[in-house]
């Protein structure tokens, strides 16, 4: 009880309070917003990093493929209602920073304005 008085994010259940349905609707949850963040990373490159973006990509389809299995084994256990739990429902789940608050969005960032040095550049001067 202390404990649940105490906690930083009191209101909110522990991973380990949490039944198997649940999990995997965090599970499910947190596949999808992994893919979205990736495909968001793959938009930012596009232009200037091709390769970086397409590595993107396949992370983003890669977090697809898991969370359809994920969705899969759900409906087959619990039927067609994913409930709408989240990772920041959860008190000792890690959590994120909004996408532009995040270091490699800052990265990304810079990246973009640098100017991008070619061989050929390099060579003439």
């Amino acid at each position: 009880m202390l404990t649940r008085l105490l906690a930083f994010d009191a209101g909110k259940r522990r991973f380990r309070d949490l039944n198997e349905k649940e999990i995997l609707a965090v599970a499910i949850s947190s596949e999808e917003e992994d893919g979205h963040i990736y495909a968001a990373y793959a938009t930012m490159l596009r232009v200037n990093f091709p390769n970086s973006a397409a590595m993107f990509d396949g992370m983003a389809a890669e977090e697809n493929e898991h969370r359809r299995r994920l969705v899969d084994a759900y409906q087959k256990r619990f039927g067609d209602f994913i409930i709408p739990l989240r990772r920041e429902h959860i008190a000792d789940f890690y959590t994120r920073r909004p996408l532009g608050w995040s270091r490699t969005s800052a990265w990304i960032a810079f990246a973009l304005r640098r100017p991008r040095w070619s061989k050929r550049r390099m060579s003439s001067t």
